[in-house]
């Protein structure tokens, strides 16, 4: 994925890293889209010159560092990524 590191909740993906910059990636819907923006975090742009990825925003390193606040964004992105339609896997 963008040669990124794609993290994955059972077969649920839910988040990536970005192979620029090394930032954790979250998922989000309008569930949890509000937490990512009060923090100034924005969503993931593997490519300069295209759109954004809306579906997932640049974890607040400050949440990152509390494993209570992490775990609760992580139950959000897991909650974001269970909710969205899920595409058909390529050979199966």
């Amino acid at each position: 994925m963008f040669g990124g590191l794609g993290i994955y909740i059972g077969d649920i993906f839910c988040a990536l890293i970005s192979p620029d910059s090394g930032r954790l990636h979250s998922k989000v819907d309008d569930s949890n889209r509000a937490d990512f923006e009060a923090w100034g975090s924005e969503p993931f742009m593997p490519y300069k010159d295209r759109a954004a990825i809306l579906s997932c925003y640049e974890v607040p390193e400050e949440v990152i560092e509390d494993p209570e606040v992490l775990l609760r964004w992580a139950k959000k992105a897991r909650a974001a990524a269970l909710a969205a339609p899920r595409k058909a896997r390529k050979g199966g």
